[in-house]
């Protein structure tokens, strides 16, 4: 499996709700059309968290969650888990630190 993301994100994020723990996730974000995931066929299992807003994406075989996509057709925009991309393409990014247990906010946002 492979993922390519056309555009470079603004900056990644970690998130502490219970599901992004288990994971460890460090998510960028980007528009659908600017992702492409280039994998076989079935090769990927979905799991509805929560409010099932989000598809979690990941690989049958290692069982990594690779991105993760909205239920709702409407919103455009999903992210890729770059956790799993090597650590020198990622190096220099900003991380921010979202607080999705309680306040669904940015911790670094001023109040």
């Amino acid at each position: 499996m492979r993922f390519v993301l056309r555009s470079r994100p603004d900056w990644l994020s970690t998130c502490n709700c219970s599901l992004c723990r288990r994971i460890g996730g460090l998510w960028a974000a980007a528009e659908a059309s600017d992702v492409t995931i280039e994998c076989d066929p079935g090769a990927l299992n979905a799991y509805l968290q929560g409010d099932r807003t989000l598809a979690m994406q990941s690989c049958r075989t290692c069982g990594c969650t690779t991105h993760y996509t909205p239920t709702d057709p409407a919103v455009t925009r999903i992210k890729v888990n770059l956790a799993m991309a090597d650590p020198q393409a990622i190096s220099g990014f900003r991380i921010r630190h979202f607080d999705g247990a309680n306040t669904w906010r940015y911790l670094d946002e001023a109040d």
